[in-house]
């Protein structure tokens, strides 16, 4: 009768402390869902073009400076006014996602764009370098994509696994150019807007945004937006004119992420996502979360309770005496047979027409890729063209080029580029035989005859890039 008051009381209390911890864990996980404003600033960079000073004096190779600073000391610029805008971290600090048009003003100046780099501004003359892996231009989602030299040691965003409606919160963070001076502008810190959703929508591209009163100025250009839980949204990119100053446009998350697997890049998604946690600039406040704001701690906290709980409940049980019948030794039945065309894995040593265990080696499968050539603007967008053993030309003369531009295009040489698959390698060889040039998606132009090798992914044009291709690795369906 003692055994059984107690075994009731512990059982009881283990049963309180349960509910008790539930809803202490259940407030924490509600509270927990509030975003951090100091981790949401701490994935968002100041973004810009800059150049090696040396092209304009040896004396100062080595020297980055912004391309305001460059373009104003060749004539063409006549303020020292920003040129930059905002842009976030994926990819384990390794990629920045940005507004094509952030750096788009570069590419204008052909004869210098080789010598332009994107870059991360770290403060007045202070940078982190990268190259332009991929963009979407303005007339289509206006987004850009660049690899770091250095991995940033920073936390990636994440993105939303689900979409907006008209009324939910909105936080946009990023560097709006408040001033016309390149060294205030460049040691600000990131700014802080937040309204609501007013309407789901589509440009007059045809491309999903977002339309918000959130503040959206020059500057923010490429910064991300954020829902409640600080997972990214979608991408600020304009507003409808200086005059509505309270209606600004985001493209959707949905958009970036459709670039960002073109482009080959990692990103982190919804709960598939854990934070990074690393150093803090810009003034703001350390953004590791205290320990006992961690759903993990309160989780495992909640499972070993519970066991606790099981194992009094089990010990403090009264035991029975059981009965055991014995258990009949069960009889050899009939081995197994190997189905049809499949030998039987039989071990070392082993006795013919012994007693032994059938084992089928499972046949792998091996995922069949072929390479192939995607058109991405101009003539031959959406076109899609293998590459077997033969080599495929791009030109004007249909007596040699597979891909046959109009006689009309001027720009485009008679025999203008090659592209072979090595399958050796699993590379595309990219040579150039043309007059006004072939050239790789950062703006670096492949001399005559020269012979390239680029790998899944990579991107090239054909004198301007309004002629963009790119090779692929695809599945075999």
């Amino acid at each position: 009768m003692f055994l059984k008051q107690i075994h009731k009381r512990l059982f009881l209390h283990g049963l309180l402390l349960v509910a008790v911890l539930g809803m202490t864990m259940a407030a924490a996980c509600i509270s927990s869902e509030a975003a951090d404003i100091n981790l949401m600033k701490q994935s968002v960079v100041r973004v810009t073009m800059v150049v090696d000073k040396g092209v304009l004096d040896p004396n100062f190779k080595g020297t980055l400076i912004p391309i305001s600073e460059f373009l104003r000391d060749i004539g063409v610029a006549a303020k020292d006014e920003p040129t930059g805008g905002t842009g976030f971290i994926i990819g384990n600090g390794k990629y920045i996602v940005t507004n094509y048009h952030v750096v788009a003003e570069a590419l204008k100046y052909q004869k210098y764009v080789a010598y332009f780099k994107p870059a991360v501004v770290l403060g007045y003359n202070r940078y982190k370098t990268g190259k332009l892996i991929g963009w979407s231009d303005i007339q289509r989602k206006d987004i850009a994509i660049f690899e770091m030299d250095e991995r940033l040691d920073r936390p990636d965003v994440t993105f939303a696994a689900a979409g907006m409606n008209v009324g939910d919160d909105v936080t946009c963070i990023g560097y709006p150019a408040v001033a016309d001076v390149e060294e205030v502008w460049a040691n600000s810190e990131s700014s802080v807007s937040s309204g609501k959703i007013q309407k789901v929508t589509r440009d007059e591209n045809q491309t999903r945004v977002y339309q918000t009163d959130a503040a959206i100025n020059h500057g923010n250009s490429g910064g991300p937006a954020f829902n409640s839980k600080g997972e990214v949204v979608g991408i600020t990119t304009y507003r409808k004119s200086p005059n509505f100053a309270a209606v600004g446009y985001m493209r959707t998350y949905e958009e970036i992420i459709e670039e960002l697997k073109r482009a080959n890049v990692p990103f982190k998604q919804g709960d598939q996502a854990q934070q990074v946690t690393g150093p803090v600039s810009d003034g703001a406040a350390p953004g590791k979360a205290p320990w006992y704001m961690n759903k993990l701690v309160w989780g495992a906290g909640a499972m070993g309770i519970i066991l606790l709980g099981a194992v009094i409940f089990v010990v403090s049980r009264p035991k029975s005496q059981a009965v055991s019948a014995p258990v009949p030794a069960a009889k050899p039945g009939p081995r197994p047979a190997a189905q049809a065309g499949q030998q039987p894995n039989v071990q070392p040593g082993s006795q013919p027409g012994a007693s032994q265990q059938v084992q089928l080696a499972p046949t792998p499968s091996v995922p069949q890729l072929k390479p192939v050539l995607v058109g991405l603007n101009g003539q031959f967008a959406g076109s899609v063209v293998e590459l077997g053993v033969q080599a495929v030309i791009l030109g004007r003369d249909p007596q040699q080029a597979q891909l046959v531009f109009p006689s009309n295009a001027e720009d485009i040489s008679r025999t203008h580029t090659v592209v072979k698959y090595d399958a050796s390698s699993q590379s595309f060889l990219v040579e150039d035989r043309s007059t006004n040039g072939t050239f790789l998606v950062t703006g670096e132009r492949l001399k005559p005859g020269e012979v390239r090798r680029l790998h899944a992914g990579d991107r090239f044009y054909l004198s301007d890039n309004r002629n963009m291709f790119e090779v692929r690795l695809e599945n075999v369906r």
